[in-house]
């Protein structure tokens, strides 16, 4: 009995916090796919070029500021990877548990991604307006980040979200709204990747415009699901 009563409050915990997390993430990712669409072209392909670096000088602020929001959505995505994986059942708990390690490491990798291009980026461009041929040319040869990064930090997210949405296709306590919803979001983290690994712009803009309709509605409706579950175990 206490073994339950402690498993409840365990799953209860989770849930509350990540329906929380999941309202958060929902604002913030929608708020940086809305920015994100502002961007110039020469700034969303990551590409070094002489566009990319006179492009920078007049949205420093604005690319800045969605780093760190997308530094606070990974952060708060991990607790909903906590809170989904404090749910499995028994006979999906290996697969789930694995698959959760990945969007761990993933949005970890993120969250460390964003560092870096807050902090290296700005310092890059300063270095390639005030300086001379050579230092231009070496910091074009060199880059100053690796799209491909993005296989990592959301193709990783984005096998999670289509793992434990097609895991719970026979779960009929979950809207299946709801779980075709989280394979969307999955498919579109992966074609995000993709897109910005071939630097394929019009992808790029595409899934942005896909996640300023569907992140709001999957992360709302995933944070009172998650709430529902936690006042109703409280309420036993």
């Amino acid at each position: 009995m206490l073994s339950e009563k402690r498993s409840n409050a365990i799953i209860k915990s989770h849930c509350y916090f990540g329906s929380i997390c999941c309202f958060l993430a929902g604002v913030v990712f929608t708020t940086i796919s809305v920015f994100a669409l502002f961007l110039p072209a020469s700034i969303a392909s990551y590409q070094a070029t002489d566009q990319y670096f006179f492009d920078f000088l007049d949205h420093k602020e604005t690319f800045i500021l969605l780093k760190i929001l997308l530094f606070i959505a990974n952060l708060t995505m991990i607790s909903v990877v906590s809170a989904f994986a404090s749910l499995v059942r028994e006979k999906n708990s290996g697969i789930v548990l694995w698959a959760s390690s990945l969007a761990i490491i993933g949005y970890g990798f993120g969250m460390y991604q964003s560092i870096l291009d807050i902090t290296v980026i700005p310092k890059l461009v300063d270095a390639f307006v005030n300086h001379g041929p050579l230092i231009k040319e070496t910091i074009k040869i060199f880059g100053f980040s690796n799209p491909a990064v993005y296989i990592v930090s959301m193709g990783l997210p984005g096998l999670w979200f289509i793992i434990v949405s097609l895991l719970a296709f026979d779960n009929d306590l979950i809207p299946k709204g709801l779980i075709f919803l989280g394979f969307l979001w999955g498919l579109g983290s992966i074609l995000t990747a993709v897109a910005h690994t071939v630097v394929n712009l019009p992808l790029i803009y595409l899934v942005a415009v896909g996640a300023i309709i569907f992140a709001p509605i999957w992360s709302f409706w995933e944070g009172l699901f998650l709430l529902k579950i936690a006042r109703k175990i409280e309420k036993k």
